[in-house]
């Protein structure tokens, strides 16, 4: 897709302001890109701030952050099953 493409500059504007929706300016991390701001929204605040602080702490790329943001969410949805087995609902 071309930059010239419709649709291109709305889809970044848009996640620009779901990023700086979640990230007031003095929790963001200037030392850590946009993309690692984003990676993160779908996660709890505190998850959130757990992770763009090991980010941050230990250099990781992106792609390292992307990974773990993908465990702890594989994490919440073994949880959540376990959760729901325990309280007797259907799987």
């Amino acid at each position: 897709m071309s930059a010239d493409a419709p649709g291109v500059e709305e889809q970044a504007v848009r996640g620009y302001g779901m990023v700086a929706g979640h990230f007031h300016p003095e929790r963001r991390r200037a030392a850590l890109s946009f993309v690692h701001h984003r990676e993160v929204v779908p996660l709890g605040v505190a998850e959130r701030e757990r992770l763009l602080d090991e980010a941050e702490a230990d250099g990781w790329s992106t792609r390292d952050l992307h990974a773990k943001v993908a465990e702890v969410r594989a994490l919440h949805r073994v949880a959540g099953e376990e959760r729901g087995l325990e309280l007797g609902a259907d799987p």
